[in-house]
């Protein structure tokens, strides 16, 4: 397994010389632990929290925790529980970390930004790794796309987030994941990844929608990766019906939509059946309506998830953001894990240019980064012409000019763009920070 391990890596790194090869990446969260070490209103914070602790802590510390029936049989009382949402996760992260798990190693990922203020998410270094090296596989598995006796599993997963690097992890069965950052737009940048694709023969490749119709976009043939790619896992918004037919065909290879969020990692994707997604064993889902009541099946409302897989930082009824209903029936396939039959207002648009070009609204999250801005929303109003509304923290000033310059910079090409300052109210819909809002919308 050594050997093939290191093979990989050596591939890697013969088609991308400028990969990080990181095979441990512990970071040690001493900000964090320093934090909750000087606190000195602790137990206090604790009440806060919608959540009853000792209730929690007596279930990470049973060996059974990453079983659901655990969740099922206490659900009464989990339901008691106030949900929070990632509002709460943003002003008072510490207070759902669990201090027992601190003296691990831990990991940080950082949230993309879409849906509000990134914020830092801790990972234990068992759900980590599982994050990283198991869930392509999980999700091949259930589609029946990938052979369960197979020892390991390569994956590539195409980003267009401008903070990440090209980076390479390693499983100890010799194979592992690549993630191989884009720059969404230009034929050069199709090239590159059709490039990759074919010169590694991956098992299976992992992006979001709007880079898929990225692909589809500047694809000059059907069957792009016939037989050069196993799967297309496709995650992170709204898949429409009709861009997942036509990738199927334009790339030659199985589409497995996939349903998930920084905070969890993929938590339901598609079986062979392809009858909505399946959430994993061990994950509770709940979809509640306005007031917080349990809706019954079919009806859609909001998601809310329970996972205690993160043993650092456990969610317990966290609301997701996202609307959508779910199906209890059994499946065709045989699996009576719930499935998620349709999630609402979880589409990120392209940004169509007068040149043609595509943009990725999502590299505009860089925003935040560059003023002390609480939320904006960027709306097109025709091919070259933008609208950027911006809300900042109080006694804070941003210059127009200088908003205007970076979103110029971002499309790559000239635009009218104005900016007003005010307050921000996005609709209910999560991902309605980006719209389009003219007849020639993609």
């Amino acid at each position: 397994m050594i050997a093939a391990k290191y093979n990989l890596a050596a591939r890697v790194i013969e088609a991308v010389p400028n990969v990080l090869v990181d095979l441990t990446c512990p970071l040690r969260a001493t900000s964090i632990q320093q934090l909750l070490r000087d606190r000195d209103d602790g137990r206090r914070a604790r009440e806060d929290f919608p959540m009853n602790w000792d209730e929690i802590e007596s279930t990470l510390s049973n060996p059974a925790r990453f079983s659901i029936p655990l969740l099922s049989s206490s659900i009464d009382h989990l339901r008691s529980i106030t949900p929070f949402d990632k509002t709460f996760l943003r002003s008072a992260r510490d207070r759902i970390i669990n201090e027992k798990a601190l003296h691990h190693p831990l990991w940080v990922k950082t949230t993309s930004g879409t849906t509000g203020t990134p914020v830092e998410v801790l990972f234990d270094e068992l759900h980590y790794f599982d994050y990283l090296l198991l869930t392509a596989r999980r999700v091949a598995l259930r589609a029946n796309v990938f052979a369960a006796e197979q020892p390991s599993m390569f994956a590539i997963y195409i980003s267009d987030n401008p903070i990440s690097e090209n980076e390479l992890w390693l499983d100890p069965w010799g194979g592992g994941l690549l993630q191989w950052v884009t720059e969404a737009g230009s034929v050069e940048a199709l090239n590159a990844v059709v490039n990759l694709v074919r010169c590694l023969r991956p098992d299976a490749i992992s992006l979001r929608p709007s880079l898929l119709e990225f692909l589809l976009e500047f694809a000059s043939s059907d069957d792009l990766f016939s037989g050069y790619c196993g799967a297309a896992i496709v995650s992170g918004a709204n898949l429409d019906p009709a861009l997942k037919a036509r990738s199927a065909i334009c790339l030659g290879t199985p589409i497995i939509e996939a349903y998930g969020l920084t905070e969890f990692g993929i938590v339901a994707s598609e079986c062979n059946k392809r009858n909505g997604m399946h959430f994993d064993p061990d994950i509770l889902v709940e979809v509640l309506d306005d007031s917080g009541e349990l809706l019954d099946d079919g009806h859609v409302g909001h998601i809310v998830l329970t996972s205690l897989r993160n043993e650092v930082m456990p969610f317990v009824r966290y609301r997701t953001g996202d609307l959508g209903r779910i199906s209890r029936a059994i499946c065709t396939c045989g699996r009576v894990t719930p499935r998620l039959i349709e999630v609402e207002g979880r589409t990120v648009q392209n940004f169509r240019l007068l040149s043609g070009k595509l943009v990725s609204p999502t590299r505009f999250n860089q925003l935040f980064e560059i003023a002390q801005i609480s939320e904006f929303q960027l709306t097109q109003r025709g091919l070259n012409e933008f609208h950027l509304q911006v809300e900042l923290h109080h006694n804070v000033d941003a210059c127009s000019d200088q908003l205007a310059s970076f979103v110029e910079e971002k499309l790559g090409e000239s635009a009218e763009i104005t900016v007003a300052f005010g307050p921000v109210k996005l609709p209910g819909a999560k991902f309605e920070r980006f719209r389009v809002e003219f007849g020639g919308s993609v």
